[in-house]
């Protein structure tokens, strides 16, 4: 992950699939340093639950420079039951998570969970356009989305035929954080 053209930090993705059933663990760690002294960390783990691409359950834990949270969510009754700082509450199934960009799905436009407050934030999605991107050197085809949010975090993200997330540029708290696949 890259911040005004300096590598600022890792956020690695791992799935493990058995049948229809999918855990996927998001670890993001980032540092801002200032002078080799680090003026900002922030570290967030989630960890998932999918099944026939449904997520079933998630929790997430962020530090954010000092500050500690956690959003949790599972389906109860048929509805995606999510609790954190803003407090608790249903929502559709379907739903998942800011964390979620990793999945095409997330460009449907419907609402998603904020992975640290728990706030269901609506978004806008601009419809695919295909374009030829540099990826690890080579030019390759692409659908781009432009995503907007009414809080958090916004941005363009990148997918291949495959359906396989390929590039990411996130806004967020007035910063632009380029994410290039390493692997």
């Amino acid at each position: 992950m890259f911040r005004k053209g300096s590598h600022i930090g890792t956020h690695t993705i791992r799935f493990t699939s058995s049948g229809s059933e999918l855990a996927v663990t998001s670890e993001l760690d980032l540092a801002v340093k200032v002078a080799f002294i680090t003026a900002y960390r922030y570290q967030q783990i989630g960890r998932d639950e999918w099944q026939d691409d449904v997520l079933q359950r998630t929790r997430i834990e962020t530090h954010d420079d000092g500050k500690d949270t956690v959003v949790q969510a599972e389906v109860r009754d048929g509805q995606l039951a999510v609790e954190g700082l803003t407090g608790s509450y249903t929502t559709p199934l379907g739903a998942m998570t800011d964390l979620s960009f990793w999945n095409e799905a997330i460009t449907r436009g419907r609402p998603v969970i904020d992975s640290q407050t728990a706030e269901l934030i609506k978004i806008e999605v601009e419809p695919g356009i295909r374009e030829q991107i540099e990826l690890r050197g080579q030019i390759t085809e692409a659908r781009r989305f432009a995503m907007a949010a009414t809080k958090g975090r916004s941005g363009t993200v990148w997918y291949d035929d495959a359906g396989n997330l390929v590039k990411a540029i996130v806004l967020t708290r007035g910063e632009t954080l380029n994410y290039q696949l390493a692997a």
